[in-house]
């Protein structure tokens, strides 16, 4: 666990010598001086010094003196570490926004993107999941549903309208989601030789559900009008919603 701790305070910006000492004083409980601390935690003594120095700049640690004089370090609480990093954290990225809005070259969007093995993969629809500021709609297995869950779950707590169509078990249940119902995944993969996966704002879902109900024209106008489920999907946006309402007008008029 005290690794797997230190691994992540140097993701968050810690070294690693300082994460070993700030995790050893957590766990000690009470106050340790240098040579202790570079005992329990592993730090090389000739530095443990610089390291609890560096710890005590950053607000990290506190500096006290015993009753003999000398000096003892104590932790601040990861409570209020975690909170103080995650300010940080964000006033950075609010701070450049701020100088990426300055920027005067204008973006050169590139409509497709050339992307290596899995991981490569997950991590761009992470992007996308993450930059998504009202609706995300994600077409995917349960592998790599299983992958996302962290980031679409985080979605969700700020507001985002998630929805989910799956080809196969969906399991723990996130936003809106729908189990693939017209082939089964084996068909599917049989069929198209490998699996696709879509992170976007889109309106696939919306097809789905209106071939679930009927293909009959009165219908699919009813349930266009009155479905909630259909309602959220389209949300009066998007260009396959507008399409649709297009059509169901010109009926209107004949």
């Amino acid at each position: 666990m005290v690794e797997t701790i230190v691994q992540q305070l140097q993701a968050v910006g810690l070294s690693g010598y300082e994460a070993k000492a700030y995790a050893s004083l957590v766990q000690a409980g009470q106050p340790l001086n240098g040579y202790e601390v570079a005992k329990r935690s592993g730090v090389p003594r000739s530095t443990v010094y610089e390291v609890l120095a560096k710890l005590v700049s950053r607000s990290a640690a506190y500096e006290l003196a015993n009753d003999g004089g000398a000096v003892e370090y104590v932790p601040l609480s990861p409570t209020m570490l975690l909170s103080r990093l995650r300010l940080q954290m964000d006033d950075a990225v609010t701070a450049l926004e701020s100088s990426f809005q300055a920027l005067s070259s204008p973006s050169q969007a590139r409509l497709t993107h050339t992307l290596t093995g899995r991981d490569g993969l997950l991590g761009r629809c992470q992007d996308v999941v993450m930059s998504a500021t009202t609706d995300v709609f994600v077409s995917v297995w349960p592998e790599e549903l299983a992958d996302l869950r962290p980031v679409l779950r985080r979605a969700v707590v700020s507001g985002v309208d998630v929805s989910v169509l799956c080809f196969g078990e969906i399991g723990e249940r996130i936003g809106y989601c729908y189990e693939h119902e017209f082939s089964s995944p084996d068909v599917v993969l049989d069929n198209v030789g490998c699996k696709l996966m879509v992170v976007a704002a889109d309106r696939d879902i919306v097809m789905q559900l209106l071939m679930r109900r009927t293909s009959d024209d009165e219908a699919i106008q009813e349930y266009w009008r009155t479905a909630s489920e259909l309602m959220r999907l389209r949300s009066d946006h998007g260009e396959p919603a507008e399409h649709l309402r297009r059509m169901i007008k010109a009926r209107e008029r004949r």
